[in-house]
């Protein structure tokens, strides 16, 4: 299983200069999630030939089949309205038809 820590917050925070939010829910929930774990799924499936530590990362590393191995997403956000949760089952869905062996699942409010 694999954990995603996404910072929501503030979504509902208004630019002074436009009037409007940095981003809508559903901006926010396309590009962290929809996006972003797409492109993780694809690299791993096509280009990824190795798996190495990161610079301040921990040492032990799972080799690139472990890492292949897991077909299980859960995504932790720290915000929690209505819109969005609607806007992540948006994204969510999306992934579950691109990739029907993965499972996503979410949890909001931390």
């Amino acid at each position: 299983m694999e954990f995603f820590i996404k910072t929501a917050k503030g979504l509902d925070i208004l630019n002074p200069k436009t009037g409007l939010p940095a981003q809508t829910p559903q901006q926010f929930a396309d590009k962290q999630i929809l996006t972003k774990t797409r492109t993780r799924i694809n690299n791993l499936q096509d280009s990824a030939v190795s798996s190495r530590p990161t610079a301040n990362g921990t040492q032990e590393v799972p080799t690139l089949d472990e890492i292949k191995g897991i077909h299980q997403f859960v995504f932790r956000l720290d915000g929690d309205t209505p819109e969005l949760r609607e806007a992540v089952e948006i994204s969510l869905e999306q992934l579950r038809k691109e990739f029907p062996e993965y499972t996503f699942n979410v949890q909001f409010g931390g």
